[in-house]
């Protein structure tokens, strides 16, 4: 048994950036996925074999289509639970949704989120919808945009609009002025990485 996982389509290694698994049981790249973008509906998986070499995918759930990315990942307060629970209730799981192939977040509303635990592939057609309507929602207020409109890039991977970058840049400059740095990069904590 091996823990790599072999793409289907290019023969190459799928360890990496969620890759999934067709209605048929085959393994496909994050790279091949992303090329595809054919309207159907896949599973992600984890990137990894279990120790019966089963696919694991009973941390994570990851749902994609076209361009778009729902996933619902395990809460900790729920650990202990374990596996034989699947139930999508909210307190289970956090709900996150991306459009770009996971490269941008995609803000949901509490009905949204719910709709998701009931169908992720209604929620994914709204953000489907966005994506090929060039719109956006803010990261931080959930605000409707186009690109043009973009303001800024804030981290992990937001897009946010002109009001919203107003006040993030306010509030780093807020932090440099306190003191409120990173000792590594000497970024304020709201733009630190490290």
């Amino acid at each position: 048994m091996t823990d790599d996982l072999i793409c289907s389509i290019c023969g190459k290694s799928a360890q990496v950036n969620t890759p999934c698994i067709d209605e048929q049981g085959n393994i496909i790249c994050y790279r091949c996925r992303e090329e595809l973008n054919d309207g159907k509906l896949r599973r992600g998986i984890k990137h990894h074999r279990d120790r019966d070499g089963a696919l694991s995918t009973d941390d994570s759930i990851y749902f994609f289509y076209n361009k778009a990315l729902v996933s619902f990942y395990r809460n900790r307060h729920c650990e202990n639970m374990g596996p034989q629970r699947v139930i999508l209730d909210e307190p289970m799981y956090s709900i996150s949704a991306y459009t770009d192939h996971g490269h941008t977040s995609f803000p949901l509303t509490k009905d949204e989120k719910l709709e998701a635990i009931a169908s992720p592939k209604a929620v994914l057609l709204l953000i489907d919808m966005y994506d090929r309507n060039g719109w956006f929602r803010c990261t931080t207020c959930g605000e409707k945009f186009n690109e043009e409109d973009v303001a800024g890039y804030p981290l992990f991977s937001g897009k946010v609009c002109k009001h919203c970058w107003k006040l993030h840049l306010e509030y780093l400059e807020d932090e440099r002025k306190k003191g409120h740095v990173c000792s590594m990069c000497r970024q304020p904590y709201g733009n630190c990485c490290c």
